[in-house]
């Protein structure tokens, strides 16, 4: 029996909308690449008919994934997913919103493809009953710092800390801008996957510790709830810069001098002058009207959508890049590791990122 024939065979339909949504098509789109009727890719995806072997070839070329993709016995982390948390769930299209969980699943079988040659590092990651009350988030913040031996100072590399206690963090490079961070369980790993075009790396730090606050708060939680994204917000601000610490240090009053102490605490502290602001209006160091009046200046200055700040670049994730390299040091390319991931290379290296050329040295 050919290799099409076995795939024919063994068709999962729901492996077709996964693939179809990780690259962001429509069924009708889909239809157009592969020379059927948008009707033919509806009848697939239900399972009423199946695709013959001439349409899987197709299928799996254009889609970007090797033909037993599509059988039932690809990976069983396929339907494992929890649903992401998003920032905005109603202003996130459902075709971005489709493509964005599909890329987390995606990971997730790079990953289970990574650990069966490596040992990754464990998840290590507190659970916690959804919050009732804010000194409950700000407990949970503070019981993450604790077991990841944080203490109360500046947190120097948070997304190489986060990486080393086991949560797998991608760039998902084809997201739309309306996409921000977002995070999800798979297979009892937790992702948190990045947009890069958010260029920004105090609010690249801000949107890892958010979506912390959804992995350690919210596990199975109806992803949008406002409460939800209030919850994780708070967290975040208590996780990057606790109260403790940080409240000694904050002005009690917006002048010339406060300005220049805000700029200070944000390069300390590794968060936005608008976050910084936040907390002052939450601990009450400010008042109501010179909170909105910072506000005003920000938006004034147009610092609210990009402030000024002395770190440009964004951190990139290590650990997945990483990974790939030390296999091909021992002699396994990274199209086997696509392949076993039932992938072709393209859709690997949208995970783990295509190998840096070396520099090359000018000998004049």
């Amino acid at each position: 029996m050919g290799r099409l024939k076995e795939v024919a065979d063994s068709f999962a339909p729901e492996r077709l909308a996964q693939a179809r949504e990780l690259n962001g098509l429509l069924k009708k789109e889909l239809a157009e690449l592969v020379s059927v009727t948008p009707a033919a890719v509806s009848s697939w995806e239900r399972g009423s008919k199946t695709p013959n072997e001439d349409s899987i070839f197709r299928l799996a070329n254009e889609l970007e994934v090797e033909p037993e993709f599509f059988r039932n016995t690809s990976s069983p982390l396929l339907n494992s997913s929890t649903p992401p948390h998003f920032r905005s769930l109603k202003a996130t299209p459902q075709k971005s919103r489709k493509q964005a969980h599909q890329f987390g699943v995606l990971a997730a079988i790079v990953t289970g493809t990574l650990e069966r040659h490596l040992i990754l590092p464990e998840p290590d990651l507190p659970s916690v009953n959804f919050p009732e009350e804010d000194d409950q988030v700000e407990a949970a913040a503070s019981r993450l710092r604790e077991s990841w031996g944080l203490g109360s100072l500046p947190i120097r590399d948070l997304l190489l800390t986060t990486e080393r206690k086991g949560v797998i963090v991608a760039l998902n490079e084809e997201a739309t801008a309306n996409v921000d961070a977002y995070s999800m369980w798979v297979g009892g790993r937790a992702y948190i996957i990045l947009n890069p075009q958010k260029n920004d790396f105090y609010r690249q730090r801000f949107d890892i510790a958010h979506e912390l606050g959804h992995l350690v708060m919210h596990e199975g939680a109806e992803p949008g709830e406002t409460i939800a994204e209030s919850q994780a917000h708070l967290f975040a601000s208590e996780f990057l810069a606790p109260t403790s610490s940080l409240l000694p240090e904050l002005p009690r009053s917006i002048n010339r001098q406060s300005w220049h102490k805000l700029f200070e605490l944000k390069e300390k502290w590794g968060m936005s002058v608008q976050a910084l602001l936040f907390r002052m209006h939450r601990l009450e160091t400010i008042s109501e009207n010179s909170y909105r009046g910072a506000m005003t200046t920000l938006s004034r200055r147009k610092w609210r959508r990009a402030e000024p700040g002395q770190i440009t670049d964004c951190d990139r994730p290590a650990l997945l890049e990483k990974s790939i390299q030390l296999l091909e040091e021992n002699g396994i390319p990274r199209e086997e590791i696509a392949k076993e991931s039932n992938l072709r290379l393209p859709q690997l290296e949208k995970i783990v990122g295509a190998p840096r050329a070396p520099r090359l040295r000018v000998v004049l």
